[in-house]
């Protein structure tokens, strides 16, 4: 089985993370990616994976969502910079936040034997929950570990309606002497572009037709005249307007069927994260270990980011950036 057509939640900042206990500040749940690597050569950067601060059966790491998700598989790794992992574990949900179940009753999952081996468990059946919790049964030295969870991709809707497309003024649908189909396409742009392709629907809302021929004679009692979206793109598509024999078309109605996490590349230590980097940020006290007034990576290259992830899908119009407000530290371009 594989993970490709899977969502990795932990990576897309979907989920948001609590542990039981943290070994310090830079061994928490921020440091539990799986192959995280602190790409420093100093401590301060943090441990290559979350780590309690109490070795015993009560420790844990919890993923939740405000929204249900389907897990289908968990992958768990080895902390990278030392002899230290996670051997078996086992896998508790909950849907409502209040009733927890066990996975296969509480049964052991098997684990790691070393730092840098990804070891992937597929649940029998997929697990739609909120929450769903990792809780390590026994380790090798101290609990430490790297995961991620993967879901089902969510079916998100999107909505834009569209009113009032017309044809126009037009001597193709009003012919009295063509008794033809007859067509007229009409662009249509969205409002908003999709992200994929939508499916659309599309249905007159006002009709003036004429079911008499060019001599008046009112022989011809049925009013053909129909409409469908065709040449759909995530910017537009084309109003098809058809009709038989004399008919008008004037109007139609287009309906088609849309919190923010943030996840880093690096932190240049547990003071120096993605909580620190609000427009603005102080952090309000005289001392370093109140954090620095900025987001800091701890690796100086193009691969550095900050990713902002939602729920439910946003529509994004501008960004705002800053430097540290604590020293002349900046961003070029």
């Amino acid at each position: 089985m594989s993970t490709a057509n899977l969502v990795p939640l932990v990576y897309n900042s979907l989920v948001n993370l609590r542990t039981s206990t943290n070994f310090n500040g830079v061994h928490t749940q921020f440091n539990s990616l799986l192959n995280y690597k602190n790409g420093a050569p100093n401590t301060q950067a943090g441990a290559e994976a979350w780590c309690a601060s109490v070795m015993d059966t009560n420790q844990y790491i919890i993923a939740g969502s405000e929204n249900p998700k389907t897990y289908v598989a968990v992958s768990i790794q080895g902390r990278g910079d030392l002899d230290q992992w996670v051997t078996s574990f086992k896998v508790r949900y909950t849907l409502d936040g209040i009733n927890w179940k066990e996975y296969r009753n509480g049964s052991a999952l098997p684990a790691n034997s070393d730092r840098s081996t990804v070891v992937t468990h597929f649940f029998d059946q997929p697990i739609r929950a909120r929450s769903i919790e990792i809780r390590p049964l026994t380790w090798n030295v101290h609990i430490s570990l790297r995961f991620e969870l993967y879901a089902q991709p969510e079916q998100h809707s999107f909505t834009q309606v569209g009113r009032g497309i017309s044809p126009g003024a037009n001597t193709v649908l009003n012919s009295t002497t063509n008794t033809g189909a007859r067509e007229v396409l009409v662009d249509v742009a969205f409002p908003v572009e999709f992200k994929s392709t939508p499916i659309v629907s599309i249905t007159l809302g006002h009709i003036d037709t004429t079911s008499a021929d060019a001599t008046g004679s009112d022989v011809y009692q049925q009013t053909r005249v129909d409409v469908q979206a065709i040449n759909i793109t995530t910017k537009g598509f084309k109003a098809r307007f058809y009709v038989w024999r004399n008919a008008r078309a004037y109007d139609l109605r287009a309906d088609y069927n849309s919190l923010v996490n943030l996840r880093t590349s690096t932190n240049f230590n547990g003071i120096h994260t993605q909580f620190n980097s609000l427009l603005n940020y102080k952090n309000g006290a005289p001392n370093t270990q109140a954090g620095a007034v900025a987001w800091c990576a701890s690796v100086m290259d193009t691969n550095q980011y900050i990713i902002a992830g939602s729920e439910n899908p946003k529509t994004y119009v501008a960004v705002s950036i800053q430097g540290r407000g604590d020293f002349m530290y900046f961003y070029f371009n």
